[in-house]
């Protein structure tokens, strides 16, 4: 079985400039642990985890800083502060180094590959543009369906 015959093409992808809350987003609504991230001419640039998004919204404790008088909050680095997490970009947070697979690819290969690099998905890119993926969730519904992964 090769990769174009199990691969999902119809790949919800991000685009890199978009921002990382809109992808939790995406992701909590199609329940879904990760996705492609494309640019905008489609060629694959990264892909983005739960584990990339964990702690785009980690709280910090305010600034306390000391004053003649006494201690003050500084409100200048907190609004500093939460404009950069309101301003984070899937680029910021992304895994640049993908490994991927073409749609000739055998889906045994794809499967050892995942089984070994602890991965949960990976595109199918054809000249650098993304035209599918397959999930561990693909290949487990191919074997129960009795399909030979070779």
């Amino acid at each position: 079985m090769t990769a174009k015959e199990l691969m999902t093409t119809k790949v919800l992808a991000i685009m890199h400039d978009d921002y990382a809350r809109h992808a939790v987003e995406i992701m909590a609504e199609h329940g879904i642990s990760g996705m492609p991230v494309v640019d905008e001419a489609q060629n694959l640039v990264g892909i983005v985890s739960e584990r990339d998004l964990l702690l785009i919204d980690e709280e910090r404790p305010p600034v306390v800083k000391s004053a003649l008088y006494g201690l003050y909050i500084s409100p200048d680095r907190l609004v500093e502060r939460d404009a950069e997490r309101r301003g984070l970009r899937i680029r910021d947070v992304m895994t640049r180094s993908v490994i991927t697979f073409g749609p000739d690819d055998k889906v045994s290969e794809v499967a050892r590959t995942m089984h070994d690099r602890n991965i949960n998905r990976v595109p199918i890119v054809q000249e650098g543009k993304l035209v599918g993926i397959i999930s561990r969730h693909d290949i487990i519904r191919a074997l129960a369906e009795g399909q030979t992964l070779g």
